[in-house]
């Protein structure tokens, strides 16, 4: 069912007095059950879409952001106003005309003050306004219809779509949804153009339709559009930038605002809910609906959520700062999604189309002396709802601190089943994920998997991973086979290590049987510069099977046979010699089923049995319940 659509300004909580102080993690449920609350009619604001009132200034601010993007904004006089600073200054004089009885000059100062006004341009740029208003209409016309023969039923439902996608969809909305009602209105000319439409690309058809002007103002419409595939917000007056990702349009959510009833049909208040609760979202100020959203960055990019145009679903898109990292990524998911078999693709977190994007302006390399254009790298991918699983394994940590030990233990015991069936099916399919960790865990499905190689395969060098989690010699040219083949073990190791400790085997504190030395050479630090957490080796082969009864010198809390059973199989996994965590060496099921007999809630159930053979049966059960098989 869709979500409620609230009033465009949320006013209800401000007149009322029922605003939260927002924050961070503020909730957006209460903003939203607010803005949906009735009011006395008032007078309209600048597109006609919710009332005014003297005292709710938080209306002009969202309006603001909400209406003129990043839209240089002029006022009466013709004077440039800085839209942060002084939206309330022109808010506050279309009141006072409003209250004035000027209705004449209340309705010029509106005109003013929206850029996208055909009304306010000279002719050149009203021709040009038109131009691209008919890219953006026929752009999105394109999305909506089928790669079929058209029938009268395609053509409305894409009128119908496209409608219903530029409704309150920025300051440039009425513009587009009339220029899209005049297309709608040609009637055999309309079914022309959109079975062109299924042929060609939108700007040619743009051009076509506006030939005789293009011509009599001689515009170059090379110039109107430097890249046809990315169409910024500034450009076309809604409320994002639309992205081609392979034939697919998205729009980038960076922001959005929880007032704007077409942001807030898209985003939905459970999506923002979630977003709120994991620390991905946060208002941009206490005053403002306004929301900024990142779902995860890293060295190579940012990740933001985006609305799939055609399908409405919410998907995530990376975008990259290297050009070289993004080429790199989209070959290798391109191989990936051919590796991969159809029923395990759902394990993985895969792209779903990319784009490669020109800035507008040349800049200058000082390094080559030359004017270069910069570009942009964008991945799409299925949007991780679950939380990646190092905070549960945080989480976790907590609970053995407060004495929880059983709680503690079982949990370890199901998260860890879950680390080992993801490194048993990359095994399987015989893939190598250079960057496992937790962070890379999404619920059940594996995450930065733009890395991923076939296993005996050599790395790039660019190659992404977290040296805490990385084979110490991962980087080098010359690595074995075992090393080669072991890879994702190592990382597994290191996991599991953590899940006992909530630490790296590089903390100086562990014993020393517990403790590795970390990698403090100059090409280390030169990699990673935090180097004290990459580890310098693996375990010494005479150290495999030896734990100790506690994990610092000084700590008087035992370990206990479950602890220390997991970590005797972390040593394994993390050996030096890398062919003794080989498959043939180490069998990652059985070491689990072993585990998993040794947590603390199953030795009390089978103390308390009083026949062997229940007691078995009972444990057996305990472990089957958890999936431990690969097909």
């Amino acid at each position: 069912m869709a979500a409620p659509t609230p009033s465009i300004q949320g006013q209800s909580r401000l007149v009322q007095g029922t605003a939260p102080q927002k924050s961070f993690d503020a909730n957006p449920t209460t903003y939203i059950r607010a803005a949906q609350s009735s009011i006395a009619p008032a007078p309209r604001n600048i597109n006609n879409q919710a009332p005014m009132s003297s005292t709710n200034t938080h209306v002009h601010l969202s309006q603001a952001h909400a209406t003129y993007g990043s839209t240089p904004i002029v006022n009466p006089s013709n004077a440039p106003i800085d839209r942060k600073v002084n939206m309330y200054d022109l808010q506050a004089h279309l009141e006072r005309l409003h209250a004035n009885g000027d209705h004449e000059g209340y309705k010029q100062a509106q005109l003013n003050m929206n850029p996208y006004s055909f009304q306010r341009m000279s002719k050149v740029d009203a021709v040009k306004r038109t131009i691209l208003n008919d890219v953006v209409v026929l752009t999105l016309l394109q999305q909506f219809l089928p790669p079929r023969p058209l029938t009268d039923r395609d053509m409305s439902r894409a009128f119908k779509r496209t409608h219903d996608f530029l409704k309150n969809n920025g300051p440039n909305s009425e513009f587009l949804l009339s220029r899209l009602n005049q297309i709608h209105q040609q009637g055999p000319k309309a079914q022309k153009i959109l079975i062109a439409l299924q042929q060609s690309e939108p700007l040619s058809i743009a051009k076509s339709l506006n030939a005789p002007t293009i011509k009599k103002f001689n515009i170059p419409t090379r110039l109107l559009i430097s890249d046809p595939k990315k169409l910024t917000y500034d450009l076309t007056g809604l409320n994002h930038t639309l992205l081609n990702l392979n034939g697919r349009w998205v729009e980038l959510f960076k922001t959005f605002d929880l007032d704007n009833g077409h942001d807030f049909q898209v985003i939905g208040k459970d999506l923002a809910q979630h977003l709120f609760d994991n620390k991905q979202a946060h208002y941009i100020d206490d005053d403002s609906a306004i929301v900024s959203s990142r779902l995860g960055r890293g060295s190579f990019g940012t990740v933001i959520p985006a609305h799939d145009i055609l399908t409405g679903d919410v998907i995530a898109v990376k975008k990259m700062k290297s050009i070289k990292h993004y080429l790199s990524n989209v070959q290798q998911y391109n191989n990936l999604n051919q590796l991969i078999p159809d029923q395990f693709k759902n394990e993985f977190i895969l792209a779903k189309g990319s784009l490669l994007s020109s800035a507008k302006k040349e800049i200058f390399d000082s390094s080559t002396a030359t004017m270069i254009t910069p570009e942009k790298g964008y991945i799409g991918f299925d949007l991780a709802l679950e939380p990646e699983e190092f905070y549960p394994l945080q989480e976790n940590q907590d609970l053995k601190a407060d004495g929880h030990t059983e709680q503690y233990e079982d949990n370890a015991f199901e998260q860890m089943n879950l680390f080992t069936n993801k490194i048993l099916l990359l095994e399987s399919l015989k893939l190598t994920h250079p960057d496992f960790k937790p962070e890379n865990i999404f619920g059940k499905r594996i995450g930065d998997c733009g890395d991923i190689i076939k296993t005996g395969t050599d790395l790039a060098a660019d190659v992404t991973h977290s040296p805490t989690y990385a084979m110490p010699n991962l980087r080098e040219d010359d690595l074995t086979q075992a090393e080669k083949e072991s890879v994702n073990r190592f990382s597994l190791g290191v996991t599991l290590f953590f899940q006992i400790t909530g630490d790296h085997p590089t903390q100086e504190d562990f014993d020393p049987l517990l403790h590795l030395p970390p990698n403090l050479a100059e090409r280390a630090r030169l990699h990673f510069p935090e180097g004290t957490d990459y580890a310098l080796e693996g375990y010494k082969t005479h150290t495999l099977d030896q734990v100790p009864a506690k994990l610092y010198k000084d700590s008087t809390e035992e370990l206990t046979p479950f602890e220390v059973a997991t970590l005797k199989l972390a040593k394994k996994l993390m050996a030096e010699d890398r062919s003794l965590a080989l498959a043939d060496k180490v069998d990652l099921k059985a070491e689990l089923a072993h585990i998993g007999t040794l947590r603390q809630s199953q030795q009390k159930a089978i103390s308390s049995s009083t026949s062997p053979t229940s007691s078995t049966d009972n444990l057996n059960t305990q472990v089957q319940a958890l999936n431990i098989n690969v097909a």
